[in-house]
This record gives C-alpha cells, structure tokens and sequence, in this order.
C-alpha cells in the first residue's frame, strides 16, 4: 500500500502524471468500464466555479479505498438514501451533486442494476444551479424549479422538474427536496 500511496501522493501534487503512473507501473486504465452519468457546473457568482464530470463505476474485486486528506477525508461503504439521510440529520457533509447523484443510484437495487442503466446514457446535459433567495432563505435550485427562472444559456441543461436542496448555512446543505 505505501508504494502506490507514495505514487498517489506524485499525481496529487503533479510530480507524475496518471499517463506516465501507468505506463511506468505496466497499468491498463479500464476506461470502458466507467460510465459517464451527470454533468453539474457550479452557480454563477460563487466564488470557485468548476464544470464537474462525474462517473459509475464497479470497485474491483480486494480493491481498499483510500483518501487523500486534502478533497476527501475519510472513507467508508454506504448505502446511497443512508449517506443522504446522514447529511439530512447533520452527521455527514455532502455537495449538492453529490446527493443528487445518490438519489439516482439509489433508485436501483443492486451496483449492477445501477451500472446497467448508466451503459445505456447517451447523452448528459448540463446541471447548472442557480442560488436565489426564497421566503427568507436561501435556496439552490435547479432547472425545472419555478424559482430557477430563465434559461442561463446552458444548451440541454437538465430539468429536475423543481428539485431544489435548502442551505442551513453557507457550508452545509440539509435537505434536497424533488
């Protein structure tokens, strides 16, 4: 382990790239069997923006997940509508991409049933929140919510037919209502 978290350690900090980590260790990404299922982009006026891809994929078999400490600081295994009902009651943080992309996996039985459905994806629009402030609050919402309002000029965003997820504070989101 400490061998490939010395070469995890070289990626994160760009003394190695992941083209040069594989072929110096005779590694073959397995890219086919990554699926590309939701696309989000960060609000407008927040103050990083990032244009995030995100993908389902199966653990390997004897895989052991590790963190980094510096974006995810800590690990475990969970059930997708456990982790949102932990982040609901304020024993776990989540990203608002996050939860919805646990709400969609969610809806599946198994990973396999999960991953079936995200073969068959051929396209992923864009999500792009928008936070506006709502009966005193402030909101995320996303397209499809009558609070989002017109289109932001993102071609295909996604509608989430009125989702939106309530801030408590400007570091923790408690619920996502749809």
């Amino acid at each position: 382990a400490a061998h490939w978290n010395h070469h995890r350690q070289q990626v994160d900090t760009g003394q190695l790239t992941m083209v040069d980590l594989c072929r110096l260790e005779g590694l073959r990404l397995a890219c086919d069997e990554m699926h590309y299922f939701s696309h989000w982009i960060t609000p407008e006026g927040a103050p990083r923006r990032y244009d995030t891809r995100f993908f389902l994929a199966a653990a390997p078999p004897n895989q052991t997940p590790l963190h980094d400490d510096h974006e995810v600081i800590a690990n475990e295994w969970v059930r997708p509508l456990d982790a949102i009902a932990r982040c609901e009651a304020g024993q776990m943080t989540m990203m608002p991409p996050t939860i919805a992309s646990l709400r969609t996996i969610s809806r599946f039985s198994t990973a396999a049933e999960a991953l079936d459905a995200a073969r068959e994806i051929t396209q992923v629009p864009a999500v792009l929140p928008r936070v506006v402030s709502v009966d005193g609050g402030v909101r995320i919402v996303l397209p499809g919510d009558p609070d989002y309002g017109a289109p932001s000029g993102v071609e295909g965003a996604a509608d989430h037919h009125g989702s939106w997820m309530h801030l408590a504070d400007s570091r923790r989101v408690t619920g996502f209502a749809e």
